[in-house]
């Protein structure tokens, strides 16, 4: 590399290359809840939510499952991060990209799904299984777990710190709305934890699916807006609006 040619790190297209993945990553994380139940209403006619986003595994909109699942676990290893805890930074993210790729892998469990009939999962009507192993669904839930706790830390702690190194108003603001999405799922975890283990007489149809959906949402506007360094100069003035009380 020659003395005049700039450093990969500092090249405006990696650079742009890098705000970008985080934008995809945020554009994942919102699109999750939102495009399995549509495309299960459009294909299958089935207006029934399932009891959690994982039984959309069983359904026909089992492929967007895996491939959102996939497409956020690669973005997520390739993740390096900016903050002062760069080094941290990093593992959470691995961990996380490798925990997406465990909750696709290891599916949880099938009672609940609204269309046994139908169900996508070939493995268990060719072996007659009434559901996945037990230790299967353990899993699962380990990973999926794991992967909420990580979105929380990226927020509660990462994204606090500045790209750049300014901490104006417009970074104040990121930083109560990074703050806001940590302790939303934060609170969305809990949620079905005790509705699950503990206070079960509170539970309603398709909680879990409610509050992954809770978690979900926030988690992908936290890395959409700490993607969005180069919207208040974009030529869509849409972008440019949005973004105007935060950049």
């Amino acid at each position: 590399m020659s003395p005049t040619q700039p450093l990969p790190h500092r090249r405006p297209d990696a650079l742009i290359s890098y705000w970008q993945l985080r934008q995809l990553i945020g554009v994942l994380g919102i699109i999750m809840p939102l495009i399995l139940p549509l495309g299960n209403k459009l294909i299958r006619s089935s207006g029934k939510l399932e009891p959690s986003i994982s039984h959309y595994y069983y359904s026909i909109m089992h492929v967007a499952f895996m491939a959102i699942l996939c497409m956020l676990g690669s973005f997520l290893i390739t993740y390096r991060g900016t903050s002062k805890w760069q080094g941290w930074e990093r593992v959470v993210a691995t961990i996380a990209g490798l925990f997406a790729f465990g909750v696709a892998t290891f599916p949880t469990q099938f009672e609940g799904y609204s269309d046994p009939e139908h169900s996508q999962f070939i493995a268990l009507i060719l072996h007659d299984l009434k559901d996945v192993p037990d230790w299967v669904n353990t899993l699962h839930h380990i990973f999926a777990a794991t992967l909420f706790s990580s979105f929380a830390v990226f927020c509660l702690l990462f994204f606090q710190d500045s790209d750049t190194g300014i901490h104006d108003k417009k970074k104040k603001r990121r930083n109560i709305l990074y703050t806001t999405c940590g302790i939303l799922i934060v609170l969305s975890m809990l949620a079905i934890v005790l509705l699950t283990f503990v206070i079960k007489s509170w539970r309603f149809p398709n909680y879990t699916f409610v509050f992954e959906t809770t978690a979900l949402l926030p988690f992908g506007i936290s890395w959409l807006v700490k993607g969005s360094v180069h919207w208040p100069y974009a030529k869509n003035p849409i972008l440019r609006q949005s973004i105007k009380l935060l950049r």
